[in-house]
């Protein structure tokens, strides 16, 4: 299993991205991740994208060892880049991943702060705390019924 840093590595090969992006897309793909490759919520073995936590901060979603990562810039709206090529566990991810920029990547920091601070797994978790998984399973569960197109 890839960690989140080694998937925002990834999307940084992909695209520039500003820091902001970087969380909150890696936020949509682990949520869509885990509605698209499990059926149920089951606490034990739920396939996830990545077993790092995410927390609930003031500008919405963080991974805090990205965070880390990348916080030289982390105010900011500079764009960040990898410039090495990096490849994840599987093409699968890959495939996976390339869909959430399409989608998700057109997007601004701020328009996915936006976003998230509308969605219920940011409004009803704590200043932060970690957003439960149920939490966010059964939100986009309900959200994206059909994910056909990623």
């Amino acid at each position: 299993m890839d960690t989140a840093k080694q998937i925002a590595e990834y999307m940084l090969s992909k695209k520039p991205l500003t820091p902001k992006q970087v969380q909150k897309l890696l936020y949509y793909a682990y949520a869509l991740y885990l509605i698209k490759y499990n059926d149920c919520y089951k606490k034990e073995n739920m396939n996830k994208l990545f077993d790092d936590k995410i927390e609930r901060w003031d500008h919405g979603p963080v991974i805090r060892n990205v965070y880390d990562y990348i916080k030289h810039v982390a105010m900011s709206n500079e764009l960040v880049t990898c410039k090495a090529e990096i490849k994840l566990s599987s093409p699968k991810i890959e495939n996976f991943i390339d869909k959430i920029l399409k989608v998700y990547g057109q997007y601004s920091g701020y328009q996915l702060e936006n976003l998230t601070h509308s969605e219920k797994p940011w409004i009803v978790t704590g200043r932060n705390e970690v957003i439960d998984d149920k939490i966010i399973f059964d939100y986009y569960s309900e959200k994206y019924k059909n994910l056909g197109n990623i």
